[in-house]
């Protein structure tokens, strides 16, 4: 298995895009597939993400949904990590890999200053 996360370029995307942005989205590719739960990994990472300046992380790769959670940075900030959405339109005949969720998510605030008001899913 060949691991293309970098965190030394995430942590300078991230750090780029704080410049650029008001509310910062990282989506991630990451999760063992068809594995319902999020690996010990994948919570690391998300978690440096999220220390890094994310608001909001989504997954995907695993085909199958796994948890959301509330993350909380050193600084107290409040991060979403969406671990993997599952299928959103698939063939494959898997265990659990007919199903997927849709984000809905509503960010308000002014220029420098975005954030989450409300996260939900269908």
């Amino acid at each position: 298995m060949v691991n293309l996360i970098d965190t030394n370029k995430i942590k300078e995307d991230l750090k780029r895009a704080k410049e650029l942005a008001d509310f910062i989205i990282a989506a991630l590719h990451f999760g063992e597939e068809y594995q319902r739960f999020p690996k010990e990994y994948q919570k690391t990472i998300a978690y440096f993400v999220a220390e890094n300046g994310a608001d909001l992380i989504i997954g995907s790769h695993p085909h199958v949904i796994q948890p959301v959670e509330l993350l909380t940075t050193k600084d107290k900030k409040k991060v979403y990590v969406a671990y993997s959405l599952g299928n959103f339109f698939c063939g494959q005949r898997k265990r659990f890999t007919d199903t997927g969720i849709i984000l809905k998510y509503q960010i308000s605030g002014k220029r420098g200053k975005a954030e989450l008001k409300a996260i939900n899913y269908l």
